[in-house]
């Protein structure tokens, strides 16, 4: 099933639904997010995050109403790190070096590193006086083990998880489905394999 059906689907079983959207990029996912939120005639809350300023006039541009958007990346720890951004390609940039991602997507302007700020997803949860996520989109490019690391209290509240990860060295360092899946807190099941776009239901928190 495609993932914004079952996205619409999730979203619509909620009585007040909660969406928390990491890698927002230029916010052409973060609109796809956003229709079914005000569709449910009910509240709702979308927070996005993104990093790279290249994307945050492209994102402000498309002026989505209501939706919370931080210009952080999400990590293990809050405080400055070092991110390599894509340039004019709005979709790669990533706290880890890119590798094989070097060679699969030469044509990628990779740019050199530069510091950004980063919270956490603890962090977002308890300053946003978040009690649950309902969905969580993350699409950080090689960093879901930071996402996850700095995340346990929140992701044990959080019903479902679309994650893209990759299995080869895309970038240095990241983890493959099966070892993101043993970090989740709590009993999690997948429920769709997309090519490397996967979706977590967690049996804990239904």
């Amino acid at each position: 099933m495609d993932i914004f059906t079952r996205y619409r689907q999730i979203i619509h079983g909620t009585t007040k639904p909660v969406v928390v959207e990491i890698g927002a990029a230029d916010g052409q996912d973060t609109e796809r997010l956003h229709l079914p939120l005000v569709n449910t005639g009910r509240e709702w809350r979308l927070l996005a995050f993104e990093c790279e300023k290249g994307n945050f006039a492209a994102f402000k541009k498309r002026d989505i109403q209501g939706v919370e958007f931080f210009e952080l990346a999400v990590s293990d720890q809050c405080g400055p790190a070092k991110f390599t951004g894509s340039g004019t390609w709005p979709y790669s940039g990533s706290l880890k070096e890119p590798v094989n991602h070097r060679v699969s997507h030469s044509w990628i302007p990779f740019q050199p590193p530069v510091e950004v700020m980063c919270t956490t997803l603890d962090s977002i949860f308890s300053s946003c006086r978040l009690d649950h996520i309902d969905f969580l989109w993350c699409d950080v490019q090689g960093a879901e083990d930071l996402v996850v690391a700095g995340g346990q209290t929140a992701l044990a509240r959080t019903r479902w998880i679309w994650v893209e990860i990759y299995e080869s060295e895309e970038y240095a360092g990241h983890i493959g489905r099966e070892e993101f899946q043993r970090r989740l807190p709590g009993n999690w099941e997948v429920v769709e394999i997309q090519s490397t776009d996967i979706l977590f239901h967690n049996l804990d928190f239904p």
